[in-house]
């Protein structure tokens, strides 16, 4: 036979002729074989990649803990001035914090009529460890004596012992005469 070198003759071991659709399902069968071939050369690099990325996961979330934010609490500062006999119609002190471990934020008025309302500062103020705070009054009745005229509400680092300093600018009568007075604070946590 011309052109049947190299063929080999079909036989039962090459085509399966008694199912149904005979070479067509031997091809089927052979090829399925190949596709199983490839999807376990899938799932060989898929189960390496997969543990990888567990273990990578697993370290992310391990140093995530010593990344993590520090816990805090959340403390207020009344502040008092101590007018004597002197009616005290405005003030103006600065509060810092020389371990820099508090977060103020927020500020509300004294226990005084005169002072109920919030004091002025600068809110960009709150975003660091000192504020400067002032009040005016043109109330009839002014306070005197001890009296709080204000109440700062702060964030601090549960384990950092803060070192607060409240240093009073200035203090006046109605007059607008400065008046000998002295300022003191008392810590949530020493009442």
């Amino acid at each position: 036979m011309v052109g049947s070198q190299g063929r080999k003759p079909l036989d039962s071991d090459t085509l399966d002729l008694q199912s149904p659709g005979g070479a067509k399902e031997d091809r089927k069968r052979r090829m399925g074989t190949a596709h199983q071939s490839v999807r376990a050369a899938h799932l060989w690099w898929a189960l390496p990649t997969l543990l990888l990325t567990a273990l990578l996961a697993t370290t992310a979330f391990a140093q995530r803990d010593d990344d993590a934010p520090a816990a805090v609490r959340f403390e207020y500062i009344d502040v008092y001035i101590d007018s004597g006999d002197a009616p005290l119609a405005a003030y103006q002190f600065e509060l810092t914090d020389a371990a820099e471990s508090i977060k103020i934020v927020g500020i509300e008025g004294g226990e005084h009529e005169a002072f109920a309302v919030p004091p002025y500062y600068d809110p960009k103020a709150l975003k660091n460890d000192r504020v400067i705070i002032a009040a005016l009054s043109t109330a009839d009745e002014l306070p005197t004596g001890r009296t709080r005229v204000a109440t700062i509400h702060v964030q601090i680092e549960v384990d950092v012992i803060p070192e607060i300093t409240i240093n009073l600018e200035t203090a006046g009568d109605i007059q607008g005469k400065e008046i000998n007075a002295e300022v003191s604070f008392v810590f949530s946590d020493e009442e």
